[in-house]
């Protein structure tokens, strides 16, 4: 017997009116029903016109296609009361920085482990260290450099993705 049997069960048993048996309330927001209607004939004043220019509703202006599959394009992101009254167009728009990071050239490295220090060379708290080490070879997806076990070419920072690659002497 679920909750609701069992309820308008026992309030039967006792004489009292079930809640159940009452009608439905109609479906009416408490707003609209006590709020009143101004009368005046004030216009409305229309949304400013969408522009159709693509390159307003992409992501970044550096990146053509979405780099992630639950991306969404500016004009659906943006939605809902919080970007009602926003001009897509005067919104800021950062360069992608998956293509920035392509821009950057491949690191050779002399040894066998490579530093990342996420391009800045003075903060070396958030450095990432690539050791050829047999042991620490599982790290990093490709972390360690010339390793029997790694395959050829350039190896991404796993924390900024700058790419570093072993000298070949």
């Amino acid at each position: 017997m679920n909750a609701r049997s069992f309820l308008a069960r026992s309030l039967s048993l006792s004489g009292q009116r079930s809640v159940f048996a009452q009608r439905p309330l109609p479906l009416v927001s408490s707003f609209r029903k006590y709020s009143s209607s101004s009368g005046s004939d004030v216009p409305i004043k229309s949304p400013p016109p969408v522009s159709t220019d693509t390159e307003v509703f992409k992501q970044a202006p550096n990146r053509a296609e979405p780099w992630s599959r639950s991306q969404r394009e500016r004009t659906d992101a943006m939605v809902g009361p919080r970007f009602e009254q926003t001009d897509l167009e005067v919104q800021p728009r950062p360069l992608a920085a998956i293509e920035l990071i392509a821009e950057e050239p491949i690191r050779y490295v002399e040894g066998r482990s490579a530093v990342c220090d996420g391009g800045n060379r003075y903060m070396r708290e958030t450095a990432n260290f690539y050791a050829l080490m047999s042991n620490l070879d599982s790290i990093v997806d490709g972390g360690s450099l010339g390793h029997p076990r790694d395959k050829p070419g350039a190896h991404a920072c796993g924390y900024c993705g700058i790419r570093f690659e072993q000298k070949h002497h």
